[in-house]
C-alpha cells in the first residue's frame, strides 16, 4: 500500500496507478530527448558547415600565367605578381610565367615597369586558377594628376613608380659575402648559392631595368616630340628620325637648363638639316 502511494499521481487524487505513472513520465522525457536531440543534430550541423566552409575558404589556391605586351606579344620578364593579402612577391620567368600561392578573394597584382598593371581577385576556393595578362605600354606622365609647383609631371610620374614597385626596391641585393653568418674573431663567409639565386638574379635584374626606365622617362621628359617640334618645326618621319639621330644623354640633360637644350636642339637641327 505504501509502494502505491508513493508511485501515485497526487494531482489525480492518486487514481494514476504506478505503471501508469511510469508510461507517461517515460513518454514525457522521450519527447523531451528527442527534442533535445533535434536540437543538437541541428547546431552540430551548422557547426560543421561553418567549419566546412571556413576550411574551404582557406584551403591554398596556386594562380599561375603568363605576362605579355599587349601590342607585340612580347615576354614581360621579369615582372612582378604580388599577392597583396599576404605580401608574397614572386617574379616571372624567363618565358613570362609566374606562380604564386593565394587563397579565394585575395588581390594579385601583376606588373611590369612602364605598363599598366593588371589586378584580380582569386576567384577559386582551392587547386589552380590560371590568369594570364596582357599588359599596356604606360603612357608618359600622369594626367589625372594636378602639377604642383613642387613637381612636375616627371617627378611625380617617377614617385608613382616608385611607390608601386617598393616592395622590389627596398629589399636590399644579398652579397656575396654573408656578414650576418660570420662568427666574431673568424674570417668572411662566402655565399654564392644565396647571391646568384635565380631570386636574387631576378631581383637585381628588375632593379636594373627599373633603373634604365627611369633614365628612358627623363630624356622622355626633357626632350619630347613636343619639344622638338616646336624648336625644330620638323612632324612625322622627319621628326623621327631627327631625333633618332640626335638624342642627348641623361648625363647631358641633367647639366642642361631649357635655354642650353634649345640651343643644342638649334644646332644639331642645322646640322641634320644641311646634310640632307
Amino acid at each position: 500500500m505504501g509502494d502505491r502511494l508513493f508511485f501515485c499521481d497526487t494531482f489525480n487524487n492518486g487514481n494514476i496507478y504506478p505503471a501508469e505513472r511510469l508510461t507517461i513520465l517515460l513518454r514525457i522525457c522521450f519527447d523531451d530527448m528527442r527534442s533535445y536531440l533535434s536540437l543538437f543534430i541541428t547546431a552540430a550541423g551548422l557547426v560543421i558547415l561553418s567549419v566546412g566552409a571556413h576550411a574551404q575558404q582557406l584551403s591554398p589556391v596556386t594562380v599561375r600565367g603568363q605576362l605579355v605586351d599587349k601590342s607585340t606579344r612580347l615576354i614581360l620578364y621579369p615582372a612582378s605578381a604580388r599577392n597583396l593579402s599576404t605580401r608574397q612577391s614572386v617574379f616571372t620567368d624567363k618565358g613570362g610565367y609566374y606562380k604564386i600561392t593565394g587563397h579565394q578573394n585575395d588581390t594579385i597584382v601583376l606588373s611590369y615597369v612602364g605598363y599598366h598593371a593588371d589586378t584580380f581577385v582569386v576567384k577559386q576556393t582551392g587547386g589552380t586558377e590560371v590568369h594570364n595578362a596582357s599588359l599596356d605600354v604606360e603612357e608618359h606622365f600622369l594626367k589625372a594628376v594636378e602639377i604642383t609647383s613642387r613637381y612636375n609631371a616627371y617627378q611625380l610620374d617617377s614617385l608613382a613608380r616608385a611607390d608601386e614597385f617598393r616592395h622590389i626596391l627596398e629589399v636590399p641585393d644579398k652579397s656575396l659575402v654573408d656578414k650576418s653568418k660570420r662568427p666574431e674573431g673568424f674570417g668572411i663567409i662566402f655565399s654564392p648559392f644565396t647571391r646568384y639565386s635565380q631570386g636574387e638574379k631576378d631581383k637585381r635584374r628588375f632593379k636594373e631595368k627599373f633603373e634604365t626606365n627611369e633614365v628612358e622617362e627623363y630624356i622622355e621628359f626633357r626632350y619630347s616630340k613636343q619639344f622638338v617640334n616646336k624648336v625644330t618645326g620638323l612632324t612625322g618621319d622627319s621628326l623621327l628620325n631627327f631625333m633618332n639621330a640626335n638624342k642627348p644623354t641623361y648625363n647631358q640633360l641633367r647639366g642642361m637648363l631649357n635655354e642650353d637644350l634649345i640651343y643644342w636642339t638649334t644646332d644639331r637641327y642645322r646640322t641634320w638639316a644641311n646634310k640632307k
